[in-house]
């Protein structure tokens, strides 16, 4: 009989129906509390800014870890077609960004000691929006789709532990993000 669960499905380890489901399942504590490699993009990265404390990122960052986050660049040309996707009136999801990357800048970035500040980089791009996507410790990943007129919060999450050398889910997204990442704009 073939097998139907395990190693067949490229790296996949979870599937959710939303990452409200998957943040009960798994908090973005327990994925980032000892972490040492965070890569993070998408819209406004509300999973990092929202869900998780400015002080225990300021003490993982202290403590070692290194942090590179992409937003949707605010008031850009891509994030407005995505309020208008999503029925929000314009601005609305730029200026929730724009906060967002405000409290990475103030509340984080800005009480970090030089050398700590060091291991926090982060940038915007201005293109179309396909994936929210977090890479942990270059083993884990959460990915989730950016589809028509669903919120981020309600969108399929996937949870991806890399298990190949080459190819897989793993590899794709990390390419998503090297390729989004050497494209940044810094502000």
């Amino acid at each position: 009989m073939t097998q139907i669960v395990g190693d067949q499905f490229a790296d996949l380890a979870g599937v959710y129906a939303s990452r409200s489901e998957f943040q009960a399942k798994l908090p973005t504590s327990e994925l980032l509390d000892s972490a040492l490699d965070i890569r993070a993009s998408g819209l406004s990265l509300n999973m990092l800014c929202q869900t998780y404390s400015d002080a225990r990122l300021r003490e993982i960052i202290e403590n070692g870890a290194t942090l590179r986050c992409l937003f949707l660049k605010p008031y850009g040309h891509f994030i407005a077609e995505r309020e208008q996707e999503e029925g929000y009136p314009e601005g609305r999801l730029s200026a929730l960004t724009a906060m967002n990357l405000t409290i990475l800048q103030e509340r984080v970035a800005d009480k970090l000691t030089p050398a700590a500040a060091n291991r926090l980089e982060f940038g915007v791009y201005d293109e179309p929006i396909r994936f929210n996507i977090f890479l942990i410790d270059s083993q884990l990943c959460v990915a989730q789709p950016y589809l028509p007129g669903i919120r981020g919060v309600d969108s399929p999450t996937l949870l991806i532990r890399k298990r190949r050398i080459s190819g897989g889910l793993y590899s794709t997204f990390d390419q998503i993000f090297s390729t989004l990442w050497d494209r940044r704009e810094t502000e």
